[in-house]
């Protein structure tokens, strides 16, 4: 089993009454049309719980929606297959916008500029139940695309964070936070590593990846390794080790948190028990939480660039309903992965 099929599994189990309409915005990119078109054309197969396979059509489980420009001629192909949304109702859901920030100064007519660009407005059909998720960003900048999904859609916890899956193959790892958070406090690395561990274990990353997943291992990682070192970044995330370990969850997989941890310590078992070895754990650590963004969005990088790991998201955690941002140089793969979490985040407890 690949990722790309376990993600389509665990909505196929959900067994939604209806496909979940996942909205892009952008829908004037060929990379995003050539998206939509992938998930209305592909199949994928499912294994039952007797071991049977059944083919199923992704159609039966996402809907795609494209959102053009009023003014936009539709290609052909496009027309024929996917649902297709024009900016024509500009006014009714600035009016709307207005309504819900108000109170936070913003004017009528600076709504009805906001809602002209298509991350508003796609963002103002999210609230409305008019889609049920969103992917965007490839011809936006990340804040202008948390922005509105903080301003409209809001946030259902505290400090909202992000997680890249970090995929070769059957191995895979969860980064965290790698784009949201600068210089996140001990109980803002809390709230991260608690958002991703919920994450993975309703992902259930253990039928995706058995050997890895086998345990979650939680990497607090710092450039200190069990007092190996000393200042306030090591105290930080010293700190929120020790509240994370006092800390329950819910699933079948074990949480062992190991903190504070240098990588190499917490990716080699041998490494490991030489620098902590009063740690009880087996195996290597298969979540990373980075102790700030630039050690994050570095680390990630290394490991798409170097280490040859394809990077799904950032997928973003503590929304109350999924939105997920691209990268500008996203390819059609990337849009793609990320348009399948976002429909899988529907279901999740985690999002």
């Amino acid at each position: 089993m690949n990722l790309e099929q376990h993600i389509l599994s665990t909505i196929y189990k959900k067994k939604p009454e209806k496909p979940i309409r996942i909205l892009f915005p952008e829908a004037e990119n060929e990379k995003v049309q050539a998206v939509a078109l992938k998930l209305i054309q592909n199949t994928f197969v499912y294994i039952t719980e007797d071991k049977k396979e059944q083919t199923i059509s992704i159609k039966d489980i996402i809907e795609p929606v494209l959102l053009f420009d009023e003014k936009d001629s539709i290609p052909e192909a496009l027309a024929k297959q996917v649902t297709i949304i024009k900016t024509t109702d500009q006014s009714n859901l600035a009016q709307k916008l207005y309504q819900i920030r108000k109170e936070k100064g913003l004017t009528l007519a600076q709504a009805q500029t906001l809602v002209a660009g298509k991350n508003y407005y796609g963002m103002m059909l999210l609230d409305g139940n008019e889609v049920d998720c969103l992917v965007a960003g490839i011809n936006y900048k990340t804040a202008d695309i948390l922005r509105p999904a903080l301003q409209i859609i809001k946030a259902d916890k505290k400090t909202v964070a992000s997680t890249f899956i970090m995929n070769k193959n059957e191995e895979t790892y969860l980064f965290s936070d790698c784009s949201i958070n600068i210089l996140p406090t001990a109980e803002q690395l809390v709230e991260i590593a608690d958002s991703t561990i919920n994450f993975a274990l309703d992902f259930d990353f253990k039928t995706f990846d058995s050997i890895n997943f086998e345990h979650l291992n939680v990497a607090m990682l710092s450039y200190s390794t069990n007092g190996s070192g000393t200042g306030q970044d090591v105290d930080k995330v010293r700190t929120a080790s020790q509240t994370l370990a006092q800390k329950n969850w819910n699933g079948e997989q074990k949480v062992n948190i190991a903190g504070e941890i240098q990588f190499d310590a917490a990716f080699d078992e041998t490494v490991r028990k030489k620098k902590f070895s009063n740690l009880e754990m087996k195996g290597a650590c298969n979540i990373f939480i980075f102790p700030d963004l630039e050690a994050g969005n570095i680390g990630y990088k290394i490991a798409q660039r170097m280490g040859k790991f394809k990077a799904i998201g950032p997928i973003i955690l503590g929304l109350k309903k999924p939105v997920n941002d691209l990268s500008r140089g996203a390819t059609i793969d990337d849009i793609y992965d990320t348009a399948l979490i976002t429909c899988a985040q529907k279901f999740l407890k985690s999002n």
